[in-house]
């Protein structure tokens, strides 16, 4: 049998590319979270430690916003 008349392959490599860069992204985007708090507790105070801090947090709740989002589309089906 061939495998394109069991399996829609455009479909199959469309899911596998999302869900590597989807999967990758998220992990550096929580990773440069880490880094903007690691920033700020060395520095604690002046212009680096506000910008670290402020990094982190849209790091971290994008990074939740793209696991609930995630979440939600499968329960929504």
């Amino acid at each position: 049998m061939i495998m394109g008349s069991l399996v829609d392959v455009t479909a199959l490599w469309q899911v596998c590319v999302i869900a590597v860069v989807g999967g990758v992204g998220i992990v550096t985007l929580f990773s440069l979270g880490i880094v903007g708090m690691n920033v700020f507790t060395e520095r604690r105070t002046g212009s680096a430690a506000v910008l670290g801090l402020a990094a982190a947090c849209v790091c971290f709740l994008v990074s939740l916003a793209a696991v609930v989002l995630g979440v939600w589309v499968m329960l929504d089906k």
